[in-house]
């Protein structure tokens, strides 16, 4: 396992928002983390609230678009749907992104998830989702090239908790991750 500096270091690509595929600016893992954490950008802070607030999914999808993302399985140079992965990746970071969604975990606590996440060796980051219903975090992966092989291994692990990862997510390292607010 490398050091946590240097998974903090590695670069990775953020979008103004989801629809923009081209507009990316590099930033290390450790600033993105560290800004869901301590927003730099307060004006994203009423939209979060409203994105929590809102019960309508059309609604909820909508507002979500408008928040930054970022990629953090690679640092990318698009997110066009034209280019293949190997042209869009400059480098990969070795992280998986996971994500447990509340509709596919009944009862869930995303509060009480997040905390005993934190306290796993191999979670490197837990935090609530944008929704705050659910939860996403990272984990470092020894053979970045083989995604989808620890992904499936990931899902199973879980499921041995009863925690069902969302399957749609976390197997590409080009996957996009909303910004999210958690202190």
């Amino acid at each position: 396992m490398k050091a946590i500096t240097e998974i903090l270091n590695n670069k990775v690509s953020v979008f103004p928002d989801a629809k923009n595929v081209n507009s990316c600016i590099s930033t290390t893992v450790g600033d993105w983390l560290n800004g869901c954490i301590n927003p730099k950008n307060k004006n994203l802070m009423p939209l979060i609230e409203q994105i929590r607030q809102t019960t309508d999914k059309k609604e909820k999808a909508a507002l979500k678009l408008k928040l930054p993302a970022v990629v953090l399985g690679a640092e990318v140079t698009t997110r066009a749907a034209n280019v293949s992965d190997e042209k869009k990746i400059i480098e990969r970071t070795g992280l998986l992104c996971f994500d447990i969604d509340a509709q596919d975990n009944p009862g869930l606590d995303a509060t009480e998830i997040r905390d005993k996440l934190s306290l796993c060796t191999n979670v490197i980051f837990a935090a609530l989702s944008v929704s705050g219903k659910g939860v996403w975090g990272l984990v470092e992966m020894q053979y970045p090239d083989k995604i989808k092989q620890h992904f499936e291994q990931l899902k199973a692990d879980f499921l041995i908790i009863g925690i069902k990862l969302d399957a749609s997510k976390g197997s590409n390292p080009t996957d996009l991750r909303f910004y999210s607010y958690d202190p």
